[in-house]
């Protein structure tokens, strides 16, 4: 039994990977989000295909095996040329690269 994505987000690279692995599979609770779907799937709702950034960091969740693993997605961050020399958004973008190479266990298989 699984928990998924509502059919508003079913586009979604998550949700068409799961429709085209499990094509047959039962889903028990739809939302339009992961922490929704972490949630569930903590209360024992069903098997959520998850990031691993929730995945670690949600109580009572422990990962599940697969033959093939979905293809991970990327984060890009994306700055206009002129505004790349700003102080403001130059502290924010410093400061994001850091978080993310500080945590990058949170998000690496």
């Amino acid at each position: 039994m699984f928990v998924g994505f509502d059919e508003a987000n079913a586009y979604l690279p998550e949700a068409a990977w799961l429709a085209r692995h499990f094509p047959r599979s039962r889903v028990a609770f739809r939302a339009n989000n992961q922490v929704a779907q972490a949630t569930a799937a903590q209360s024992g709702v069903g098997i959520a295909l998850l990031p691993h950034y929730i995945g670690r960091t949600t109580p009572g969740l422990a990962p599940c095996k697969l033959e093939q693993a979905p293809p991970p997605r990327e984060i890009m961050l994306l700055t206009r040329r002129q505004d790349r020399k700003d102080l403001p958004i130059r502290a924010v973008v410093d400061y994001l690269i850091q978080v993310f190479d500080d945590e990058r266990a949170l998000f690496e298989a």
